[in-house]
């Protein structure tokens, strides 16, 4: 480094490949990871999207998550015959086939059941199956060929002829010349053998079901006992895999050998040859890995520990690439996950043989006009650096900035919009800035910090902004970031106050930051930076609040955050694209902003970036479109239409089910009993790009209302669930945004409790309704009983009151009323006073008696129990009473009188109350008119009225046993009496109707 340094500036001139440096960064899973072993045969990806795994101690299902492994278990039959796993397919029932030393077998996923086939020869060292259509496959076990129904009914050998009908056979030993099957992305099936430098090429022919002669090539006579190890054709190239020597490239229609590369010491035996979506080719052997880069045209070796990612072991057994993209290497330490999104981003560091950069640390990049690229750095309390970098990344050169030119570091470096200024404006801008002004500009690299446009000259110096040609003084406030011109207006990025805009025609400071009163204001006052749109409207980015877009219309924010897909919402540096995309540089890795769609798309180190954290004034875009981006590790540059992927929709799938924590096999329309409510189902999305970036929905008819979000969280737990069908569906979303079109779904059952079942149930109600039923019927009979026998005591207590009524008005009152008539004739007859004056007390007596026995029979009369009898009766009795005392009677009853059954007491008891205040007229107020009135509505209302002398109730004991008796005659009845005195005596009785109405006979 201080080598560099002392000799600035510095040319560095590169290898046309631009910047050597490392495209592969591999993601390895060993048994640490879950892995059943880290010998690793064969990889596969099933239609569900599963990824299958073949090791030396058995097969293993991968779901981005979890390992589940499948052995041979010796007690169960139906487990996997042979651990050791060579290779794996699948038929058209959906079904595996997996090749080991000792044969093939036949895995039912559905049922999670083995079958064994075991082919003529029992061990061959390699084994292999490719599927020939949906109902048969093609098994090569050492170096014979089979056809084989999918059922394994029926079985042949196959064999390889030439034009001649000469039939090629191999050993099964080691040295067979078979090579591998191959079958192309047509479909079609090749298998090669080199025979004294002449390679045979057969293609498999469905119509004959054999192997007819393709095409002979002519190879080098140095390489005529060599093994053909693999024969991979695509469109008109044909690969050649020789053992122990290495590998060519021919061309079918010419013959002629194209391309070759040939091991040295340090290389071996071919193993596995693999053309991957992109048509590069990956060789792998027993001793290293080999690239061919088809765009370069180059081989690139690929050895373990060679650098900080490299696969993990020079023993590859197996290549093979995922529907997504995404390249797996097996070798003898696991499996190698390679993302080809990762070789789309190149790097510029400071670190390692590939060193660019003068630090790591970039603290700007900035276009110049000569087509460079000027990088600033953080060098701490030391001597200040920059570099200039080529648009084409093939030279840069590095300079200190205390030796740099000052008038030239100027105007490259600090003024912006630096073709409008000139020569004379420039001078004025050196007579402004003092030396002091410039020596510290030059050592803390605020930049930039001059605008210009045609107006005038303006300066934001970090603390202030000054209209250099009018000399005016405009603001002063927090730390300015970065600042843009749009017409006469200056915008400028602050830390602490937000976005600011200055008007130069109105000379008008105008702020929006959070504490605006607006309404949808920016909600970060720490702006890093922000782009003007042809509209001006502003995609403003912030320190904390995310992205925010500026409507210059209406003054309002709209903010995008974590929330809405932003990785983090602390940005520090922003860019357009060519494709109408805004690339994001925050604090926890890049976002791509769609701003047709308004989505983000995120990428991490795991995509291949080598920045976590990205800085301020650190992104832009040259003119062929290429992405640059500086952050703490140095410099990620990229071309944004090598990221457009394809938009797979990720399959998702049910990965596992426990019930009250034991773990069950998968298996759909599961029975379960009461008390196996404890349910939890584990589901994947089989997108392997990014597995812990994957999201998901999912819902279960019968317990939930709706989708549940659950994010990133892979299962679904439930309790308590109640005996019933449950139909469950999961959906899930990738990191590119794309959700799956076709749910994975699960139906179970919880069987009921036999107290649960609908024959319990049914049984418990039809005893139910049967008790209930014979309780009521004898409740009704009880009750029917009751009543019959109180009716048939009211019967004979009524036939005993008229009985009593009867007697007493025929026998008793026909005897007063002759002991008064004979008494009224003795009175008559007797001329003795004395005589005469007893006679008349008997008379009296009688009468008086007479009278109460009337009352009585009244009373006991049951045809006179109801409302019009009493009334009818008080009628009579106060109009006749008062009428023989001289005194002029009124009675006003209410024409509605309703029918109410009244018992005798309760009639007996209010005609008292009615008798007992006419007494009390006749007896002592000197009345000479009364007035009564009876309304009824809730009460019957009596209303009393004369004009006599009045009187004061209970005062000096006057009428005392009567109104006591009144008072208690009412409350029985649960009403009241009140008297008022005003030109005579008015008495009001209250009784409620329903306290009285509807009575037993019996009361």
């Amino acid at each position: 480094m201080l080598f560099r340094y002392f000799f600035i500036p510095v040319l560095l001139r590169l290898s046309c490949s631009c910047f050597a440096q490392n495209d592969f960064k591999f993601e390895s899973f060993t048994t640490e990871s879950g892995l059943s072993e880290n010998m690793v045969y064969a990889v596969y990806q099933d239609s569900k999207g599963y990824l299958w795994i073949g090791t030396h101690d058995g097969l293993n299902r991968y779901d981005g998550y979890n390992f589940k492994k499948f052995r041979h278990e010796p007690v169960d039959k139906n487990s996997l015959p042979d651990n050791t796993v060579m290779d794996i397919c699948e038929d058209g029932q959906n079904n595996l086939w997996l090749a080991g030393h000792d044969g093939f077998c036949r895995f039912n996923v559905a049922e999670n059941t083995f079958t064994n086939f075991i082919p003529d020869t029992y061990y061959a060292p390699f084994s292999q199956v490719i599927s020939l259509d949906k109902f048969e496959m093609m098994l090569k076990h050492g170096e014979i060929l089979y056809r084989v129904k999918n059922d394994i009914s029926i079985k042949e050998r196959l064999t390889c002829t030439d034009s001649t009908k000469k039939i090629f056979v191999g050993d099964i030993g080691y040295k067979g010349t078979f090579s591998s099957l191959y079958k192309s992305k047509e479909g079609n099936i090749f298998i090669a053998k080199n025979i004294n430098s002449l390679v045979y090429i057969w293609q498999y022919d469905r119509s004959t079901r054999g192997f007819v002669l393709f095409k002979k090539i002519q190879v080098d006579k140095k390489i005529s006992d060599a093994k053909i190890d693999a024969c991979v054709i695509s469109g008109n190239e044909c690969w050649l895999a020789f053992e122990d020597v290495g590998i060519i490239r021919t061309d079918i229609a010419a013959g002629n050998i194209s391309y070759s590369y040939y091991f040295d010491s340090t290389e071996a035996g071919i193993i596995k040859l693999f053309i991957d979506d992109e048509n590069n080719v990956w060789t792998g052997t027993d001793k290293t890995l080999l690239f061919y880069d088809r765009r370069p045209g180059s081989t690139k070796v690929i050895r373990h520990n060679e650098f900080p990612g490299s696969v993990n072991s020079d023993l590859i057994q197996t290549i093979y690439q995922d529907r997504t993209g995404i390249i797996w290497i097996g070798t003898s330490n696991g499996i190698n996950k390679l993302n080809p999104l990762q070789r789309k981003f190149k790097h510029l560091t400071a670190k390692g043989d590939d060193a660019v950069l003068l630090e790591d640390f970039v603290l700007g990049i900035y276009p110049q006009p000569n087509n460079c690229l000027r990088i600033f750095y953080n060098d701490g309390a030391g001597e200040r650096h920059f570099s200039d970098l080529d648009a084409s990344f093939n030279l840069i050169k590095h300079y200190a900035i205390n030796k740099y030119d000052t008038d030239k570091w100027l105007k490259e470096s600090v003024i912006k919009y630096s073709g409008k200024i000139s020569d004379n404006l420039f001078r004025n801008i050196k007579f402004l800035l003092s030396k002091n002004d410039l020596t510290n500009r030059k050592k803390n690299d605020d930049i930039p910090v001059l605008v210009v446009n045609d107006t005038g000259l303006y300066i934001t110096s970090g603390w202030r902004m000054q209209n250099l040609t009018e000399q005016s003084y405009v603001y002063n406030g927090s730390l300015i970031i970065y600042s843009e011109i749009l017409g006469d207006e200056i915008w400028f990025a602050t830390s602490g106050d937000g976005l600011t805009c200055y008007d130069t025609h109105l000379r008008k400071l105008t702020r929006y930051n959070v504490s605006s009163l607006n309404a949808g204001n920016i909600n970060s006052n720490d702006v890093t930076c922000f782009l003007i749109e042809t509209n001006g409207n502003m995609w403003v980015a912030t320190k904390s609040g995310g992205l925010n877009y500026f409507n210059r219309q209406n003054k309002k924010f709209i903010h995008y955050t974590q929330v809405d897909g932003l990785c983090n919402n602390s940005i520090y540096c922003m860019v357009k694209d060519n494709n109408n995309c805004l690339w994001l540089g925050t604090s926890n890795g890049l976002s791509c902003f769609n701003l047709s769609t308004k989505k983000f798309k995120n990428y991490k180190r795991s995509e291949g970036l080598i920045n976590d954290e990205y800085n301020r004034n650190s992104a832009c875009r040259l003119a062929n479109g290429t992405i640059v981006m500086g952050g703490t590790n140095g410099i990620d540059y990229f071309h944004p239409d090598s990221l457009i992927n394809k938009k797979i929709k990720p399959q998702v799938q049910i990965t596992g089910l426990t019930i009250n924590n034991k773990p069950l096999f998968e298996k759909t329309n599961l029975s379960l009993k009461h008390d196996e409510n404890y349910v939890t189902i584990q589901f994947a999305g089989l997108d392997f790009t990014n597995p812990s970036s994957n999201q998901f929905i999912y819902k279960l008819e019968g317990a939930d209302k709706g989708w549940i979000n659950s994010g990133s969280v892979h299962f679904a737990s439930y309790s308590n669930l109640r005996p019933g069908k449950y139909h469950f569906e999961v959906k899930a979303m990738n990191s590119d945004g794309t959700w799956s079109d076709i749910p994975a779904e699960y139906n179970f059952t919880i069987t009921p409790a036999w107290y649960q079942t609908w024959w319990f149930q049914a049984g418990i109600l039809i005893i139910t309704i049967t008790g209930i039923y014979f309780f009521i019927r004898y409740y009704i009979k009880t009750k029917l009983q009751q009543q019959k026998m109180l009716l048939e005591k009211q019967q004979a207590i009524q036939s005993e009151r008229l009985r009593i009524s009867s007697e007493l008005h025929d026998d008793l009152g026909s005897g007063l009323s002759t002991i008064r008539l004979i008494s009224e004739m003795m009175k008559d007859a007797s001329g003795d006073n004395t005589i005469s004056s007893q006679l008349h007390k008997i008379s009296d007596s009688s009468k008086e008696l007479v009278q109460k026995m009337n009352e009585i029979v009244w009373a006991l009369n049951i045809n006179n129990d109801n409302l019009q009898s009493l009334l009818a009766y008080i009628r009579q009795y106060a109009v006749k009473t008062l009428d023989d005392m001289g005194i002029s009677c009124n009675v006003a009853i209410s024409e509605s009188v309703p029918v109410l059954t009244i018992a005798g007491i309760e009639r007996r008891m209010i005609f008292l109350m009615v008798k007992e205040c006419i007494h009390n007229i006749i007896k002592h107020s000197k009345a000479t008119q009364v007035m009564i009135e009876i309304t009824l509505q809730e009460n019957i209302s009596i209303k009393i009225a004369d004009d006599g002398i009045g009187f004061a109730p209970g005062e000096n004991g006057v009428h005392h046993f009567g109104i006591i008796n009144l008072k208690q005659r009412a409350k029985q009845l649960n009403g009241s009496i009140e008297w008022l005195q005003n030109n005579g005596t008015t008495v009001y009785i209250q009784i409620p109707l329903s306290s009285i109405s509807h009575k037993s006979v019996t009361s």
